[in-house]
């Protein structure tokens, strides 16, 4: 099954349904008939007036709109493949990205418009720069001329997105992710929130026959993000979106529009829970809010219980996954987070191995029995295709191990028998990655441009618990002598030439840092300094 049939079914079965709100453009909106018209227009036009062809790189440096949702469907009735870009990166780091996957169009948002000159100049291979206002024009103005289908059949297991993702070599990395791998997500994690919010309604006419609506302030360029997009098309609903998240203003949109569900990452529900206790949030009715579902870093139990506490007729659903297995691997679902008032250790879990994927823990050639920490391992149809050009990064990723392939996630923890279900607890990172407010951080990337920096000798960059961001970046730095470095100054660098939360909260000096025989720079015992107090290595 390809994407772009998702809303050519609800064209079908729900054609005057409201499809898409955009809550930031004085409510513009589209219904699902609208919506597969808007699809057909622009891939006809791509076809015909672009010269795209088959395989092609199409790149969207767009926020949360209608164009960035229509754009997700209509490339692919194209046999093009989608680059979504991480708008938060640094002009350096998208330059590299465009050049790695040589988009041939790149359709970009009016925010970023000022910035097109800069890839115009340094980015050769896009032929065509598309605004979202001419993007939109192009997908509301019937195409009047000889329609040509595309002319290559589109099989499940070709590519539909190349998604960037940082790299512990300090580059980022295409995910190349497929048709039939973000269906089985999108079927697996359907399932779940049937059984968690459909089992009372009559869906005998199917889903689409709901009244349903859900919102989401979270970039869809973040797998997490597009996955319930994806998601929440499929099942009919109609999808609010919002361009970040601001408490304040989540709360107005719960109330005016009746959100049923919401999306959102650990940060944003400290935000929340902030906003809720105060007393200009009491004015607002939020009863209509059926389920939470967060997910991309580790919680607080405390601040996951207070909001359940808040929240008391709202179900709450996590996910744990990565870009690499078109996200999801486990979830917890809102059966286990009414399970964790009888076992309360459930909610440090990252739940059980949802519909369709099989999780196991790995080290030294061997696979664990419970209770025993290792690598954390997936098998499944959800597994990337690989990474774009890094044939030997994908063979490392991706290993066969008797007839299966498994992804090796990097990430380490052990699975644990609860009340009949094995749950993953994770532990620590076998990669060097920080997690700080949802979003990966590699810490190679950091310490390449600090070490630009005149001055600077040696160079760690580390992930130190926060209470609000999950992890918070620190960089130690040993100067050479003579040197007069700033913190603040090397942060302002880091900013100018990195995503901005990328760039460390904290800069700390030393006369020197531990080193093996080898001179390499031993990360764990400076991570030990920070998290000695703590029960697990990620937070």
């Amino acid at each position: 099954m390809q994407l772009d049939y998702i809303v050519r079914k609800g064209a079908r079965k729900i054609p005057d349904k409201v499809a898409l709100v955009d809550v930031m453009t004085g409510e513009k909106s589209i219904n699902y008939g609208e919506y597969d018209q808007r699809c057909n227009n622009f891939a006809n036009y791509v076809i015909n007036d672009f010269n795209i062809n088959p395989g092609d790189r199409i790149a969207l440096l767009l926020e949360n709109s209608i164009e960035i949702c229509v754009a997700y469907y209509s490339i692919p009735r194209t046999s093009a493949i989608i680059v979504p870009l991480n708008f938060f990166m640094a002009k350096k780091e998208l330059e590299y990205c465009i050049n790695d996957s040589k988009p041939v169009m790149l359709i970009y948002g009016d925010k970023f418009k000022d910035d097109i000159s800069y890839y115009k100049k340094r980015c050769p291979s896009i032929r065509e720069f598309i605004s979202e206002q001419q993007f939109d024009k192009l997908c509301q103005i019937p195409f009047e001329g000889k329609r040509i289908k595309p002319p290559k059949k589109v099989y499940e297991t070709d590519t539909v997105f190349i998604a960037y993702t940082g790299g512990t070599t300090g580059f980022p990395k295409g995910v190349m992710l497929t048709h039939e791998g973000l269906f089985n997500n999108i079927m697996s994690s359907g399932r779940v929130v049937i059984d968690s919010l459909h089992k009372a309604d009559n869906i005998e006419n199917g889903l689409e026959m709901l009244e349903h609506s859900i919102l989401i302030p979270i970039p869809i360029f973040h797998l997490a993000a597009m996955l319930v997009f994806l998601m929440s098309s499929f099942m009919g609903y109609t999808l609010y979106l919002h361009k970040g998240f601001k408490a304040d203003k989540i709360v107005q949109s719960i109330d005016k529009y009746k959100i049923n569900h919401i999306v959102c990452v650990p940060t944003n529900i400290i935000s929340f829970v902030e906003y809720l206790e105060s007393e200009e949030a009491k004015k607002y009715d939020i009863n209509s809010l059926k389920q939470l579902t967060y997910g991309a870093a580790p919680i607080s139990p405390t601040v996951l219980s207070r909001a359940m506490e808040l929240l008391p007729t709202t179900k709450f659903r996590q996910a744990y996954g990565q870009t690499e297995y078109s996200p999801v691997i486990t979830q917890l679902t809102s059966e286990d987070h009414e399970l964790a008032k009888k076992f309360p250790e459930i909610l440090k879990s990252g739940g059980c191995p949802q519909f369709g994927t099989e999780v196991k823990i790995w080290k030294n050639g061997t696979f664990l029995p419970k209770g025993k920490i290792g690598e954390v391992i997936a098998s499944g149809n959800s597994i990337m295709r690989g990474y774009w050009n890094k044939k030997d990064l994908t063979q490392k990723t991706i290993q066969e191990i008797d007839g299966k392939n498994w992804l090796f996630t990097g990430d380490v923890g052990y699975l644990k028998e609860i009340n009949g279900k094995d749950y993953l607890f994770l532990t620590d990172r076998a990669k060097d990655m920080i997690v700080s407010g949802g979003e990966n951080i590699y810490p190679k990337e950091i310490e390449n441009v600090i070490y630009q920096i005149d001055g600077v000798k040696m160079c760690a960059v580390i992930g130190v618990p926060d209470e609000k961001w999950g992890e918070a970046v620190v960089a130690l730095i040993v100067p050479k002598e003579g040197a007069n470095l700033k913190g603040e100054k090397i942060i302002h660098y880091c900013g100018e030439h990195l995503a901005g939360y990328k760039k460390p909260k904290k800069v700390i000096f030393r006369e020197d840092l531990p080193v093996s025989a080898q001179g390499k720079i031993l990360k764990r015992k400076l991570k030990d300094e920070f998290w000695k107090e703590e029960k697990r290595l990620i937070h």
